[in-house]
């Protein structure tokens, strides 16, 4: 399991790929708004980079706790997949 720090990096980078975004991640911060504002990431980009944090951290998104809420910063999206990465490795064990 990644520790805070390396999952915050690698995040940003999913999110500046999956998402086609022509910034370094290491402009985007903590507070940096991804489904308004800032980024205004649209479907299509939202749905591309949740595909690639599933693929690169090894959980599967529950369809039910996909909210607006989960995009609404940067930090709220590490926070979410945080939580996934502990829930599935507690499942596995």
């Amino acid at each position: 399991m990644p520790n805070q720090n390396e999952m915050e990096v690698k995040i940003k980078e999913i999110i500046v790929e999956k998402a086609v975004l022509d910034i370094k991640p290491e402009d985007l911060k903590l507070d940096t708004s991804l489904n308004d504002g800032d980024l205004s990431l649209d479907s299509v980009q939202a749905l591309e980079v949740l595909v690639g944090l599933e693929e690169e951290f090894d959980f599967q998104f529950n369809d039910d706790e996909i909210t607006p809420e989960i995009f609404s910063s940067v930090s709220s999206l590490i926070k979410y997949v945080d939580k996934q990465i502990k829930q599935s490795s507690v499942k596995k064990v």
